[in-house]
């Protein structure tokens, strides 16, 4: 068990990939101002109000998801389609990370153009976590990017992955796919209707 301040700060940090918010630092017993005085050091970096990153943690691929989430108070969802990569299942380069957040819940406004809130009611079927990062289930995420117009062929890249990879089973994967047919079926046979980003 860490005894001191900066122990208690890098244990939080090393399971949030390098991050800390003030609350969990004060529920660690770590108190608000020694927080500054380490971002004052370059010990800690300041990235949204209440919320720091430790600068002695190694930069991850996975960093800016968990960041996005915990810029929302922790209670954010990672979704469209910053979650099929962060799940790894298509080849989709997301221009923001999405944050699907609880109804009702407000969250500081945020001035960083990496990350958009949106808010909706989940069920508990529909999330998940990759590496402790809360995202949207694959068969959520696979539905919402259906939903959203995403390229046909980077659905079927992310059915194929995720039964390859045993997150759906057959069945899911068969009515993704009939949900895709039906998409495009109302759009006039059209199999590409948004660009990946």
């Amino acid at each position: 068990m860490p005894t001191g301040s900066y122990d208690r700060l890098v244990e939080l940090a090393a399971d949030q990939h390098g991050f800390v918010r003030t609350e969990d630092a004060e529920e660690a017993g770590v108190r608000p101002d020694y927080l500054r005085r380490l971002a004052m050091k370059g010990r800690l970096e300041r990235r949204a109000q209440g919320l720091y990153r430790l600068t002695a943690l190694p930069v991850g691929p996975l960093d800016e998801y968990h960041e996005a989430v915990l810029a929302a108070r922790g209670e954010g969802v990672v979704a469209g389609d910053a979650a099929l990569a962060l799940w790894g299942l298509a080849d989709v380069n997301p221009r923001e990370i999405e944050v699907i957040l609880p109804a009702g819940q407000r969250v500081r406004r945020i001035h960083d153009r990496r990350f958009r809130f949106r808010q909706q009611r989940l069920d508990r079927d529909q999330i998940d976590q990759v590496d402790g990062i809360p995202v949207l289930a694959p068969q959520a995420a696979v539905e919402e990017a259906i939903t959203n117009g995403l390229e046909g062929n980077m659905i079927e890249q992310a059915i194929v992955n995720a039964r390859r990879r045993e997150l759906i089973g057959e069945l899911a994967a068969a009515r993704l796919r009939v949900q895709l047919a039906d998409r495009n079926a109302r759009v006039h046979g059209a199999t590409v209707t948004r660009t990946t980003r």
